[in-house]
């Protein structure tokens, strides 16, 4: 008998470089962690970072400890081969995935690329200077020379073809999924069913212009008497642009602070987001623009009541059931919020979150990486 012979595909996961899994980072874990798992498949998957290629023991330490030092600790040790010197790999005859930036053209025989968001064109008031100009060096080039693109939204999808005509044939939208631990979140709240449980919201994101958390301290402030029910709490290390302490003195909440009525945390790790989100009366997310909405699916499949902007990918993760408000408009997040503590008051909340969750377990990680190797395959 004989067999195919499997074809090189050549996933490049530079960003597990980063000390911290966030974003990104998150995606390309999981995408890696799939092709590590696979054991029989048309491919025989190889992994590069800076064009470089890396062993696959490597990937499965950062996978499993979600943490890029043993990466670092390989090119640190000269223990990675630049692309062009790996005899296992012929890039004229293999095929690639950018998972971000690609920092090499028409290396191989196909080339495909995954594009989260174009933010840094759309809305760049909310990106860093040096953000932008790292996005944008040599993006026309990275546009050009793609077989084929990937996106994690409609919304990215249209910004493709608005702002680089690419054609609709040549994009695929594979949607994230999300790698909650529901176990750790149910023993979280069984530890904590007898005990008394002060309720708090949640808000989840880097704090930086575009998430926007600035929307909801300026909520805060005309209405303090909502802190008297219960605690906001702010999970996010400072990204760029006004502090987050900064901005509640700016807000005039410097007592919510020092009072416990308002509490930062910085990163937080996945456990401690499934914990934090499995105890929280509703997360609040009013992001400004996003390419997915990853915290919105992740409360989804916790069952815990989403009050989210209305702007781009969003409503693609949330559907019909959201309850939803315009990011530029503290009137209307007061509309939203208002529905919700009504809705928790007469009992319907609990419908809509139970639609919610059946609708998360429509977004899955092993969805988005079948869809993408199927698309390879045809490459």
């Amino acid at each position: 008998m004989f067999h195919k012979a499997r074809s090189n595909l050549v996933i490049d996961i530079a960003p597990l470089w980063e000390e911290q899994f966030t974003g990104i980072s998150n995606v390309v874990c999981e995408v890696a962690s799939r092709a590590l798992s696979v054991r029989e498949d048309d491919f025989h998957y190889q992994f590069s970072a800076f064009q470089h290629i890396v062993d696959p023991t490597v990937i499965e330490s950062c996978v499993e400890e979600r943490h890029g030092r043993k990466l670092r600790e390989a090119f640190a040790a000269n223990a990675v081969k630049p692309v062009g010197q790996c005899p296992s790999v012929d890039p004229a005859k293999d095929l690639a995935l950018f998972l971000h930036v690609k920092p090499a053209f028409r290396r191989f025989r196909k080339e495909a690329h995954l594009y989260y968001d174009l933010s840094y064109l759309s809305v760049p008031e909310t990106h860093a200077d040096d953000t932008i100009r790292f996005h944008l060096n040599e993006l026309a080039a990275q546009i050009e020379t793609a077989d084929q693109f990937f996106t994690i939204s409609k919304s990215t999808a249209l910004d493709l073809q608005w702002f680089f005509d690419v054609p609709e044939k040549k994009i695929q939208v594979t949607y994230l999924g999300h790698n909650t631990d529901l176990a750790l979140a149910n023993e979280f709240i069984s530890r904590s069913f007898d005990r008394t449980a002060e309720p708090y919201i949640l808000c989840l994101g880097t704090i930086e212009p575009r998430k926007n958390v600035s929307l909801l301290l300026a909520w805060l402030q005309q209405n303090p008497g909502v802190l008297d029910a219960c605690r906001f709490v702010f999970c996010g290390r400072d990204g760029w642009g006004t502090s987050f302490f900064d901005q509640v003195r700016h807000h005039e909440l410097e007592w919510a602070i020092q009072s416990g009525r308002i509490v930062h945390f910085g990163f937080v790790s996945q456990k401690q987001k499934a914990a934090l989100l499995s105890a929280a009366q509703a997360l609040v997310y009013p992001s400004l623009f996003e390419g997915f909405g990853l915290p919105v699916l992740e409360a989804m499949a916790q069952s815990v009541p989403v009050l989210a902007s209305c702007s781009t990918s969003i409503p693609e993760v949330m559907g019909e059931d959201g309850i939803y408000f315009d990011p530029h408009s503290i009137a209307s997040f007061t509309q939203a919020f208002s529905q919700f503590t009504q809705e928790r008051r007469n009992g319907t909340l609990a419908a809509r979150v139970a639609r919610l969750r059946d609708r998360s377990d429509t977004f899955t990680y092993d969805n988005m990486f079948k869809e993408m190797m199927d698309t390879m395959r045809t490459l």
